[in-house]
């Protein structure tokens, strides 16, 4: 009996292991923004600007959160919930500033 339970602890740790392996860890810091967003409620929509698409995969994998892609550049604006430390965050009104009419 406590064999089976040896053993049942080791295949626990190593689906652990491999399921997070899924999720990548590593993302270039190439500067390609994407924007997404995801329901936060039946009535918000969080949007925000990712640095790249493996960012965005990133932070979907390990928040266990389903974002849909919106468009292959910068959010117009981003929602105040954006955690400053994946998107992009001011660096996006560095990108867009120069094409935004005052």
């Amino acid at each position: 009996m406590r064999s089976y339970l040896v053993i049942l602890f080791v295949l626990s740790i190593s689906c652990l292991a491999i399921l997070a392996e899924r999720c990548p860890k590593l993302c270039t810091s190439q500067n390609i923004p994407v924007c997404a967003a995801y329901r936060k409620d039946r009535r918000r929509t969080v949007t925000c600007t990712f640095r790249n698409e493996c960012r965005l995969r990133n932070i979907m994998c390990t928040q266990n959160q389903i974002w849909e892609l919106q468009s292959r550049q910068a959010c117009l604006f981003n929602s105040r919930e954006c955690d400053p430390s994946w998107p992009l965050g001011i660096e996006v009104d560095k990108i867009l500033r120069p094409y935004r009419r005052i």
